[in-house]
C-alpha cells in the first residue's frame, strides 16, 4: 500500500468513524429524553462507553493523516 492509498484509507476511516460518532450521540440524546429506568441508564452507559472508544480511535487515526494530503479520486491521481 503506497502513501496515497494509505491516506485515502485513513480519510475513509475518519469519515466512517465520524458518522458512527454522530449516530451514537443522537442515540444518547434520544435515550436522555426517555423516562429514567435502570435499563435506560444501563443502555446510556454502554452507548457512552462506545462513544468514548470511537472518539479515541478517531483521534488516533487523525494523528496519522498527512496535513498536506489532498483527497482526490484515483483517476485524478493516475
Amino acid at each position: 500500500m503506497n502513501d496515497w492509498e494509505q491516506q485515502q484509507a485513513l480519510a475513509l476511516a475518519l469519515e466512517l468513524l465520524s458518522l458512527r460518532i454522530t449516530l451514537l450521540e443522537n442515540q444518547l440524546q434520544d435515550l436522555s429524553l426517555e423516562l429514567p429506568t435502570l435499563e435506560r441508564d444501563d443502555e446510556m452507559l454502554q452507548v457512552d462507553q462506545q462513544l468514548m472508544h470511537l472518539k479515541k480511535d478517531y483521534e488516533r487515526f487523525a494523528s496519522h493523516v498527512d496535513p498536506n494530503f489532498k483527497k482526490e479520486t484515483y483517476d485524478e491521481k493516475f
